[in-house]
């Protein structure tokens, strides 16, 4: 027994297997991807990049609600102004004349609040609300979109898979009946030109298959660019419970699909909110007819270099009065008597007088109340609301054009379903027709009684048949899963 051969065969073989597991574990992309419609349908709209431009344009517009919430509040702001003066100007402090040069401040703290605006504040609230829930919805009809563009590609997909198989088969006939002829000739009984015209039968049959082949990758390339899919490859496409042994008709009435539609399609959705947001712009606009009353706080101060550095402070002391000789004097029989004047002097006492002692004593508050009655501003309020309504009514009719179109596609997509399973049924008896005709041709050309021209035509029309069958078949299932989109089956 050659031990070291077994055991080199062993080792060869743990090494292989590793080798191919970490070949699988590095290279997951390109293992089979079994995806079902569903599956589709979800990678597509998460890798959709209008998609997610979408949900940037909702968040812009919860953050615009937001703010029309918070306009409510009374606003804040504070204020600090900085100015160097020369020559004559008025002193800040004193409100007089001087020419000295001058370096003041002036600081502040604001507040405003509307108290009555004719619901201005309210209504613009309920528009951004509005707004929000409209790009929700654009959104979602960009995803709607999306969902008919996967059906179509899914079952273009399943359909070419399904060409080619009949391809192949057909292949594989035309090669089991050269054989047969092969055989038929080396006995002598057929002839080497059927043979010959067999043979060029066979090379359009790989054509047929190659050609299938191409198709199916360029309908699987199709499908993963609408998914916006760079990192699948050798997708196998899942047909569990979409192409079903026995194609029955379609079971929803026409009037029942369009009932549906009004609440699943979201393009109907966003025709409805704009014709809301519509109405509401008219309430706003009718708002700047209305007087506006508004609540206005401050709490102020200011700086001056050209203030005193020193103030008096009373104490809070009775004054005290003192006497001076002054030097006038009035003759009193003929003699010089100096007048004594009274002078009041109050208590107290002076102090610094600085920076942060200013800001202190200039302190000042405000209390306002600002009504605003609109009496004539050149007819802009008259044509803001006349423009409101006209957009309202812009809206109504885009709602009853969106209603209508929707209907019109449903009943086209209805008509076309209803044709499409017509037609899969008719060709069903034909083809069943055909198959019992042509088996009946293949044997009078084995036996020679045919030629070989009618054998290709009858066996090309049998082709025919069958790809077309199966043509009608994925046209009828896809026209189905359309109906079932507008009934909100996806």
């Amino acid at each position: 027994m050659n031990t070291f051969g077994s055991k080199s065969r062993t080792i060869i073989y743990i090494t292989l297997c590793f080798q191919a597991q970490l070949v699988l574990a590095q290279r997951p992309q390109n293992m089979a991807n079994n995806l079902t419609l569903q599956t589709c349908i979800t990678k597509a709209i998460s890798n959709n990049l209008q998609v997610k431009q979408g949900k940037l344009q909702i968040e812009t517009n919860q953050n615009n609600w937001q703010v029309s919430k918070l306009n409510l509040y009374p606003n804040l702001n504070s204020s600090f102004s900085q100015y160097f003066t020369a020559g004559r100007n008025i002193d800040p402090f004193t409100n007089q004349y001087t020419k000295q040069q001058i370096n003041y401040q002036n600081i502040g703290l604001n507040s405003n609040t509307l108290i009555f605006g004719g619901n201005l504040l309210r209504n613009t609230i309920k528009v951004s609300e509005m707004e929000v829930s409209m790009a929700e919805k654009d959104q979602k009809v960009t995803e709607e979109v999306l969902t008919l563009s996967i059906i179509a590609a899914f079952f273009q997909v399943l359909n070419n898979e399904d060409q080619l198989d009949i391809a192949r088969k057909q292949l594989e006939s035309s090669k089991f009946q050269q054989k047969r002829i092969e055989n038929l000739v080396i006995e002598g009984i057929s002839s080497k030109v059927i043979l010959l015209d067999l043979l060029a039968q066979i090379a359009g049959d790989e054509l047929l298959v190659v050609n299938a082949e191409n198709a199916i990758e360029i309908a699987k390339t199709y499908l993963l660019q609408t998914m916006n899919e760079r990192n699948l490859d050798n997708i196998v496409l899942d047909r569990k419970g979409i192409v079903l042994p026995i194609i029955d008709a379609h079971k929803e009435s026409l009037n029942r699909i369009i009932e549906a539609s009004a609440g699943t399609q979201a393009i109907i959705s966003v025709a409805k909110l704009r014709t809301e947001i519509a109405k509401k712009n008219i309430e706003i606009a009718s708002a700047s007819r209305l007087p506006t009353v508004s609540l206005s706080l401050g709490l102020g101060t200011n700086y001056s270099s050209a203030a005193p550095s020193q103030q008096f402070i009373s104490d809070g002391k009775p004054p005290k009065f003192v006497e001076n000789k002054l030097q006038d004097y009035v003759l009193v029989n003929g003699q010089k008597q100096n007048i004594v004047g009274i002078s009041e002097v109050p208590s107290g006492s002076f102090s610094d007088f600085g920076y942060f002692n200013q800001l202190s004593f200039n302190f000042n508050k405000l209390l306002g109340f600002n009504v605003k009655i609109p009496i004539f501003n050149a007819y802009s309020a008259k044509y803001k609301i006349e423009n409101a309504k006209i957009a309202k009514l812009s809206a109504d009719y885009q709602k009853k054009i969106t209603e209508i179109q929707v209907q019109n596609t449903i009943e086209l997509a209805y008509k076309n379903m209803t044709a499409a399973y017509k037609g899969f049924v008719q060709i069903g008896k034909q083809l069943k027709a055909v198959e019992n005709a042509f088996e009946l041709t293949k044997v009078r050309f084995e036996e020679g009684t045919i030629n070989s021209l009618e054998f290709t035509l009858a066996k090309s029309n049998l082709d025919k048949i069958r790809l077309n069958q199966v043509q009608a078949k994925y046209d009828y299932i896809y026209r189905t899963k359309v109906l079932d989109f507008y009934l909100g089956r996806f």
